[in-house]
């Protein structure tokens, strides 16, 4: 069978209402986007992969030897490393270089937030929208703004959260193994494997998508495509938390310095008394 691909009617109109509800609210910075942004900007700024200027702004970080990490896969942030280098050249959008971060200016926050998640969230709103209408034709407009506006898919939709970019890569990768194919077996591991680059918490996907495979086709040689295609980022994966961490494995849990099982919201001024909202990060 097939990949049930099929455009509907007013497409592009959908996909703009759902993206106009989405992107519409702007949200106060929280420890998410400052960990995530605050790697970005020191790859370009310092040439480093330690946050510690930045340590003191974000809950969600880790320590090892002494300096300050993010304590997030490093998929988001490295995706937000050309479009910071750009702005940075052209000296647009992004502050100077100082002690503040990119969050402080919120148009600047805003933008890194559809730069990053929310290309994934329109993304998978289309890829939703698609193959509902391929599977049963007349859904695929209905399926596409119930995922982008009466799911979780919404509040996360303007983050620089991993929850939407690796759920996306994940169904990417399930939809590369739809129909067997050898370039679609590299592509579906490959799609994995950023998942995993993008949020740690991937990999039971992952491990989920490889027993699928190795049910449904029975084939050594499948399964060895798949985890092949999954090597570069894996490698890439490997090599950051080599350089932050001193292992090509991610950091415990033990070496956070979270105190909260949440990250934090804030809203209010920086100056003045704050509220904390607690989030899943």
């Amino acid at each position: 069978m097939g990949l049930p691909w099929r455009g509907y009617p007013r497409e592009w109109l959908v996909l703009l209402l759902v993206a106009l509800a989405a992107f519409g609210p702007v949200y106060a910075d929280g420890w998410p986007d400052i960990s995530r942004l605050a790697l970005t900007q020191a790859i370009v700024d310092d040439h480093t992969v330690r946050i510690d200027r930045f340590a003191s702004q974000t809950g969600d970080k880790a320590v090892y030897r002494g300096h300050f990490y993010t304590d997030k896969a490093p998929g988001i942030s490295f995706l937000a490393v050309v479009p910071f280098a750009v702005f940075r050249a052209a000296g647009v959008v992004v502050p100077p270089k100082s002690a503040n971060g990119v969050w402080y200016v919120p148009r600047s926050l805003w933008l890194f937030r559809l730069l990053t998640g929310g290309l994934f969230f329109l993304l998978g709103t289309f890829v939703v929208g698609r193959v509902a209408e391929g599977l049963r034709p007349g859904t695929g407009a209905l399926s596409a703004a119930t995922f982008g506006v009466g799911t979780m898919a919404l509040p996360l939709a303007a983050t620089v959260f991993g929850h939407i970019p690796a759920g996306v890569l994940c169904l990417a990768a399930f939809l590369c193994l739809w129909q067997p194919g050898r370039r679609l077996d590299v592509a579906a591991g490959a799609c994995a494997g950023l998942a995993v680059l993008v949020e740690y918490q991937g990999v039971v996907i992952v491990a989920i998508l490889l027993c699928y495979l190795l049910a449904t086709r029975r084939s050594a040689a499948a399964a060895l495509r798949f985890v092949a295609g999954g090597v570069p980022a894996a490698l890439a994966l490997g090599a950051y938390d080599w350089a932050a961490f001193g292992s090509p494995a991610p950091p415990s849990r033990s070496s956070s310095t979270r105190t909260c099982s949440g990250s934090a919201f804030r809203t209010g001024t920086r100056s003045g008394r704050s509220r904390s909202i607690r989030s899943a990060g």
